[in-house]
């Protein structure tokens, strides 16, 4: 189970770098700045990850 959540951590990251990248950031010093259209494209897909798992929560059965 510990595994399971080290996955997911790992593969939420990566996605996360990928979507963040689409737009492209700004480096001021060694800093990366990502704009606002990166972080409402982030929301957006975690936004459809949550709708989607909500979805498929209310589709489970309470017969056991």
């Amino acid at each position: 189970l510990n595994f399971s959540y080290f996955m997911a951590v790992g593969l939420l990251g990566t996605i996360t770098g990928y979507v963040l990248n689409i737009f492209e950031p700004t480096r001021i010093g060694k800093t990366l700045v990502y704009s606002n259209n990166s972080y409402l494209l982030l929301f957006g897909v975690f936004l459809i990850l949550s709708i989607y798992e909500i979805y498929r929560a209310t589709k489970l059965s309470d017969k056991y």
